[in-house]
Order: C-alpha cells, then structure tokens, then sequence
C-alpha cells in the first residue's frame, strides 16, 4: 500500500496515546483504534473500514452525506466501516459521548454507545440529539455487515451456495469478515478450486477482484490471497 503515490503514511507514537479514559485503563489495541478512527475522521473526514471488510461496488453514492453508518445483522449499529465529511459535529459528539460511556469493556463505547444514539424507540435520551438528524443510517442488508460473526453468519459467507434470491436481497456496499472469530474459515482464500469455482456469496465476491486471466500459476506464486 506505501508504494501507491497517493498513499501518506503518518506515524503517531504509542506514547502519543492516553493510557486511561473516564478513569479507566483501555485493555485492548481495538479501544486504541476506535478513539483514532474519530480522530482521524473528525481531523481529514473520508471512508474509515476495518481491515476485514471488503468493498462490493462503489461508496460514491454515499459521499455527499454528512455521515453513513450501518446497523450490523443484530441490528446495532457497527463502528467498523463508517463514512463522515472532515469537522463533522456528529463524529465530535460521538466522540465525547465514547469517553463518557467508556467502562474499560469491550463495546460500551462502539456498538453498544451507538446502539443507544441510533435507538429507534428514541427511548434512550441520546437518540433524541439533533445532531443525528443528518446522519444517514443503512440496514444490514444495504451497508457494510450483512452477516453476523456466529456460526450460521459466517456459513452464509463462506459456506452456503449464492442463491438467486440470496444475490437479489443482499445489495450491500461491503461485507465484513470478522477476522477475529473466522480464522478456520480463511483457510478457503488459500484453495484455489474456492476461489475458481466456490459459489459462495465470498468466493463470488472475490473472483470479481481478481486481475483478469487469473490462473491457478498465478495463484500459486501468490500463495494465497492475503485479507489480514
């Protein structure tokens, strides 16, 4: 990725990083994360995706909003795609609200935070802030987690054979592979016959990103397609 002219690599610290939040001590490198991805959203604006997600068509009809989020296959609300325009007052309010709702827990601040300011019932107090008037909210099967990280998600995935139907009812703009828990079911991107031939929704997905004359020669001496 450094070799692309375009790309700016910026190295912060580990130093730079404040060690406690609301009192509490962050236990995970993915609490490091979320607070960045604000930050860097808040600062530049653009497209933040984890590392696991897969792009399926263009993000360009997204763009003109003042930020995109979308509801997960449980229907909170995921923080591991989002897109914001730069100095974005809902990504500054989302922000403070992380270190406040902050208990030193793996979602209290993500998911969980957004799972209350996105609350449809507008039972819960942060859901009624005008600053999320503008915020444009796509369901599961339109955004970016079509699949849930359990068994019968990550099947739908990897495993089970891309229906017609299946094709015509997820129209989503990414899929999320959640690396942490699908790592025996990585093993396919190193099959090339999956790759090739699999009629998985992923192996599907795939095969359309593959360089054109794609042969199993190629594939061999890129020993496996790499998705970390």
């Amino acid at each position: 990725v450094l070799e692309i002219p375009t790309v700016h690599f910026h190295y912060t610290p580990w130093s730079k990083f404040p060690m406690v939040i609301n009192g509490r001590k962050m236990q995970f490198i993915q609490h490091y994360s979320d607070w960045l991805r604000l930050a860097i959203l808040w600062r530049y604006g653009g497209v933040y995706m984890d590392t696991d997600s897969i792009i399926t068509k263009p993000l360009l009809p997204l763009l003109h909003n003042h930020a995109v989020l979308s509801r997960q296959a449980t229907n909170l609300p995921g923080n591991g795609m989002m897109i914001a325009r730069d100095h974005s007052c809902f990504i500054c309010f989302y922000s403070r609200m992380a270190c406040t709702y902050f208990n030193g827990s793996w979602a209290s601040h993500s998911s969980l935070l957004l799972g209350k300011m996105f609350d449809p019932t507008k039972k819960e107090p942060l859901s009624r802030s005008p600053l999320l008037d503008n915020i444009r909210m796509l369901s599961h099967m339109q955004g970016f987690f079509p699949f849930s990280w359990t068994k019968a998600g990550l099947g739908a995935m990897f495993d089970v054979p891309m229906t017609m139907k299946m094709r015509r009812s997820v129209n989503v703009y990414a899929l999320h592979l959640f690396n942490f828990v699908s790592k025996d079911k990585q093993k396919m991107l190193k099959n090339y016959l999956w790759l090739s031939r699999g009629t998985s929704l992923l192996s599907t997905v795939i095969r359309q990103l593959l360089p054109t004359g794609f042969t199993r020669a190629s594939f061999s001496e890129r020993k496996c397609i790499a998705i970390h």
